[in-house]
């Protein structure tokens, strides 16, 4: 085996259909839980937003990686779709997003955010919406200062991540569920491969963690294990669950559709295929592992629908969840070889933007696993030194 990654969420099976797709590589892919994309897990719980909007905030060093996952994704839904027509695809479309000013300090922040997604190329095509020209396209929204629109769309995390599972399998991927890895093998200091819960072993010159909010505690666990000190860094607290809750509600019937993805008040809302619209999502940092719906989380939700949607406030809850994301503690995600542990390596910590930096990271960590791509690996440095690993 040449390649073994951890994790089978989105960012994992993303990497396994990209090195599937691009090289003769023997990979295997082993998920801890039975089922891919399981119930609290982020690529479970996920809004599934596409949107360059997801570098506001974030350290430089990503901005590309984000603009480059959203530019992929009409390709890839296009290639799964036409190369998988007996799977359930994506659930991709393409959806406007509108940026909401509910003050007039945030009416002057998102004229100069407009300014720079033109500026950096991120949405080229934004443009500013007076009130009276929001209310026009889009109904629902409250009352506002105006908005940014510019491109956006939608994917369905669950089928994006188990269609991409089975379209790597079809290429040749081992997958294996349901039986985690317990430990990390090295010899002479450097990675020969993983044992499995089991007690099975398999053998690989590269290991790849793509654990989501497991990661942190996994490397930690492994790396005490086998006393090799990375210097400042406590793993645990380097990526981190972070609670989400979601909720939608069903629109009472007369309802005007919900014809764009909303943004603002800390949260977002978006439409739905069963005609709910969904509103979310909480940031909590303290909860752990522990994956539940909570009456001040549902408050957090309230909240956001409050400024978003207004008019949805008496329409009934259909549904609730909650997942948990791999919270990277300078929000920047951890890509490439671990300098103290050849052949380790991590695709980890992608935070509230995994989604739609799935296909760039794959694409970035294939290139420098395939063949060790001399622009990949600067490129994965130049990450590693911004996030200090």
């Amino acid at each position: 085996m040449d390649i073994v990654i951890i994790g089978g969420g989105v960012i994992g099976t993303s990497l396994a259909y990209w090195l599937a797709d691009k090289s003769k590589l023997a990979v295997t892919l082993v998920e801890g839980n039975a089922n891919f994309a399981q119930n609290g897990t982020a690529s479970f719980a996920s809004a599934g937003l596409l949107t360059p909007a997801a570098a506001i905030g974030t350290n430089p060093a990503i901005t590309g990686l984000i603009k480059r996952g959203f530019d992929l994704y009409p390709e890839l839904a296009a290639k799964l779709r036409r190369d998988h027509p007996e799977l359930a695809g994506t659930g991709y479309f393409e959806l406007d997003q509108l940026r909401i000013a509910a003050t007039e300090a945030e009416e002057e922040e998102l004229h100069r955010r407009q300014e720079w997604y033109v500026e950096t190329g991120l949405a080229p095509e934004a443009r500013w919406l007076t009130p009276p020209e929001l209310a026009e396209v889009e109904p629902l929204v409250g009352p506002n200062f105006g908005a940014i629109i510019f491109k956006g769309g939608l994917v369905r995390p669950p089928w994006l991540t188990r269609t991409l599972a089975r379209a790597a399998a079809a290429k040749g991927v081992t997958f294996k569920s349901g039986n985690p890895v317990t430990n990390l093998l090295v010899e002479n200091g450097q990675v020969t491969g993983v044992q499995l819960q089991d007690g099975e072993i398999i053998e690989a010159g590269k290991v790849v963690v793509a654990a989501g909010a497991w990661s942190g505690v996994w490397l930690e666990q492994q790396l005490s294990k086998l006393k090799i000190v990375t210097p400042g860094l406590k793993w645990s607290q380097k990526v981190m669950p972070v609670r989400g809750q979601l909720l939608a509600v069903l629109p009472p019937p007369g309802t005007s559709p919900l014809r764009h993805i909303l943004a603002g008040a800390g949260g977002y809302g978006y439409p739905r295929a069963d005609g709910t619209v969904a509103f979310g999502a909480t940031e909590e940092h303290e909860a752990g592992f522990e994956v539940a719906i909570t009456p001040d989380g549902y408050s957090q939700l309230i909240a956001m629908m409050k400024v978003l949607a207004p008019s949805l406030l008496t329409a009934p809850v259909s549904e609730n969840w909650a997942g948990l994301r791999p919270g990277a503690k300078d929000g920047l995600p951890l890509m490439g070889e671990l300098p103290q542990l050849p052949g380790l390596w991590l695709a980890t910590g992608h935070f509230r933007s995994g989604i739609v930096m799935a296909p760039s990271t794959a694409e970035l960590m294939s290139e420098a696993l395939i063949n060790g791509s001399p622009e990949a690996i600067a490129r994965l440095k130049a990450y590693n030194e911004a996030t200090q690993f």
